[in-house]
């Protein structure tokens, strides 16, 4: 990435990120509201997962708005785990492909943990998927959000099944949760979607010019 940016800024060309705007979203379980969800720390988090969504449905990770929303070094993994998928619609379960052409927003807030000093919290989410021999797996994610210097909040990590599985007698917490997922209204056609060119973040000095992060 280094190379490429010092080559083209000698051929007098500056690199810049795109500006993807989320496609139009379908609530056919209505839009998720409540407390939890109408919170800074529920706003940021689903502001967070559709960001997510986007890039990973448009293979494009450079946006300012997605390392706003989950900061740099997310954005980042985010995109190398995107580039090694290995996406094949031959190969791969309708789940999976469902999670890169359908869904804009599957998760569903049921606890958010906030630190005393208000800086930081987790936000507990029933979401995904995982399909097995014996069913569908209902997962518990948390994410962790953190308020930046400059009153921003940014969901930097998500931690993937913190939790037991919906059909594990010891994990009972998502076991009755109804998701309400967003759609897409215009599905994303998987043969528009290669993950084998993804496009990556620039240089980190690029978003911190911007004043999309600090650091």
């Amino acid at each position: 990435m280094g190379a490429l940016l010092s080559a083209l800024l000698l051929a007098g060309c500056s690199p810049s990120a795109s500006d993807l705007e989320p496609p139009d979203i379908v609530w056919p379980g209505g839009i998720p509201s409540g407390p939890l969800e109408d919170s800074e720390w529920g706003q940021a988090y689903r502001n967070a997962e559709i960001q997510l969504s986007t890039a990973q449905a448009f293979g494009d990770f450079s946006d300012p708005d997605l390392i706003a929303a989950v900061g740099y070094d997310y954005a980042d993994t985010a995109a190398w785990a995107s580039s090694i998928a290995e996406f094949d619609i031959a190969s791969e379960s309708q789940e999976s492909i469902d999670s890169y052409t359908a869904f804009a927003s599957k998760g569903v807030i049921i606890d958010i943990l906030e630190q005393p000093d208000g800086q930081s919290a987790e936000v507990l989410v029933c979401g995904g998927w995982n399909s097995t021999a014996t069913g569908v797996r209902t997962l518990l994610y948390a994410w962790t959000l953190t308020r930046e210097a400059n009153g921003s909040i940014t969901a930097g990590y998500q931690i993937g099944d913190v939790g037991h599985y919906e059909d594990d007698p010891g994990g009972p917490r998502c076991r009755h949760e109804v998701s309400q997922p967003g759609l897409w209204v215009e599905p994303f056609d998987p043969k528009d979607i290669d993950l084998k060119n993804i496009k990556e973040p620039l240089p980190r000095e690029y978003y911190i010019d911007l004043g999309v992060i600090s650091e």
